[in-house]
């Protein structure tokens, strides 16, 4: 039998959901957004913005779970940590916020940060300041 006669008279459907399933399963990539990516092993990468051409590796971030709007990461452990960079540098520091865990989404439009998390608690302005650790507000 000619595989090819057995593909075309597969639905396309079915093939396309082969295609996509082999792809997934091979790829290292958790989740990613237009300027960054997370590793299935818990590794941090950003491009973009002034910094970097291709995608570098933090590695002042591991056991990353998710990455959020704002430069905020959730670990796995559910802790929020906040990462800034120099203005044309690839040095970057990370700070934890500690008055956040748990994050289920955060909306960033460049002038404010909200955050919504697992109970359902909205945070807003200044929820990550360097040094600030706890100056969320729900």
């Amino acid at each position: 039998m000619d595989i090819r006669h057995l593909i075309t008279c597969l639905p396309l459907s079915t093939v396309a959901a082969a295609n996509t399933s082999a792809a997934v399963s091979t790829s290292s990539i958790q989740s990613f957004n237009s300027t960054s990516l997370v590793k299935k092993d818990g590794s941090y990468w950003i491009w973009g913005n002034l910094r970097q051409s291709v995608p570098t590796q933090m590695h002042g971030l591991n056991d990353v779970e998710s990455s959020f709007a704002d430069n905020l990461i959730q670990k796995k452990d559910h802790t929020v940590w906040f990462w800034e960079s120099a203005t044309y540098s690839t040095e970057a520091k990370v700070y934890p916020v500690m008055a956040l865990n748990n994050l289920v989404a955060v909306y960033y439009d460049y002038r404010q940060s909200l955050a919504l998390d697992a109970d359902g608690k909205v945070y807003w302005p200044s929820i990550v300041s360097p040094g600030c650790g706890s100056g969320a507000r729900p």
